[in-house]
C-alpha cells in the first residue's frame, strides 16, 4: 500500500447532523459502502473534502449509529427507544435491518438492550420509593406535631380556666358548696378570646364520657372537680374533691 493511499483511508468526513458536529473515518464509511452516509461521501465529499455535510436528523442519536457502523452491534441509553433507533438506521441506508421482523435479521439481533439502563430505571424507581416513605413519614411527623401543639395549647387554656374558677369558687358567696359557672364562647369571633373560648367548648363536648381528664388534673392542684352534664356544656358545675 502506498503512503498516498494510506493518506487518503485516514482522511477524515466532517458531518453536521441537526446542529451536532461529528468527524468520521472515511475508512469507517467505506465499510458500509452500501449506505446513505457512503453515497453522500462518494456524490459529495470526494469533489470536496474540506466542506461539512450536513444531515437533518437528531444529531444526538447519531453517534449511536457510529457506534453500531464501528462494532456491529450498541447499547442503546434509557433516552433512546429501539423504534426510534431502527427508524434511524433505515434512514442512513441500513436497509438490512428489518422494523418489521426484528428477530430475524442477524444485525439487530446483536442489538444489545443495556443492564445498566435496567439498573438506572431500578435505581429510580428504588429512589422514587424512598422519596415517598420519606414524604409519608414527614406528613406523619407533622401531623403528629400537629396533635402536640393542638393538646399544649389546650392545657394551657384549661390550666387558665382551672385557675379562674378555683378564685370563682374561693371567692362565692353562696353557702352551696358546688359553683355553677355559666361558659358562654367570649370574645370577638376571630379574636385569640374567642378562639380560645371554642376550643375549650370543643374540649367539652370531645370529652364527654372521659371524665374532663385534662380539666380535672388542672384543678386537682386546686383541690377541685368539673362537673359537666351532658348535653348542656354551657353550665360547668366546680365542687371540692
Amino acid at each position: 500500500m502506498t503512503s498516498e493511499n494510506t493518506e487518503t483511508e485516514q482522511k477524515t468526513v466532517r458531518f453536521n447532523v441537526g446542529g451536532q458536529f461529528y468527524e468520521v473515518s472515511k475508512a469507517l464509511i467505506e465499510q458500509h459502502e452500501d449506505s446513505m452516509l457512503a453515497r453522500l461521501v462518494s456524490d459529495t465529499w470526494l469533489s470536496n473534502p474540506d466542506i461539512t455535510i450536513f444531515i437533518d436528523r437528531d444529531g444526538e442519536r447519531f453517534k449511536n449509529v457510529l457506534d453500531y457502523m464501528r462494532y456491529g452491534k450498541v447499547s442503546l441509553p434509557i433516552t433512546v427507544s429501539r423504534e426510534t433507533f431502527l427508524l434511524d438506521m433505515e434512514y442512513y441506508g441500513f436497509t438490512s435491518v428489518d422494523t418489521n421482523n426484528s428477530h430475524s435479521t442477524p444485525e439487530l439481533s446483536q442489538i444489545d438492550d443495556s443492564e445498566s439502563n435496567k439498573e438506572v430505571i431500578l435505581r429510580c424507581v428504588n429512589i422514587f420509593q424512598t422519596k415517598n416513605l420519606a414524604l409519608a413519614a414527614m406528613k406523619k411527623s407533622k401531623e403528629k406535631l400537629e396533635e402536640s401543639k393542638k393538646r399544649l395549647e389546650l392545657e394551657i387554656i384549661c390550666f387558665e380556666k382551672a385557675k379562674e374558677y378555683a378564685h370563682l369558687y374561693i371567692g362565692k358567696t353562696s353557702g352551696k358548696s358546688a359553683l355553677k359557672v355559666n361558659h358562654q364562647i367570649a370574645g370577638a369571633k376571630g379574636s385569640k378570646e374567642h378562639m380560645k373560648s371554642e376550643q375549650f367548648f370543643s374540649y367539652l363536648q370531645d370529652n364527654m364520657s372521659n371524665d374532663y381528664k385534662m380539666l380535672n388534673s388542672c384543678l386537682a392542684g386546686y383541690g377541685l372537680k368539673a362537673i359537666v352534664f351532658p348535653y348542656n356544656f354551657e353550665y360547668i358545675t366546680i365542687d371540692a374533691l
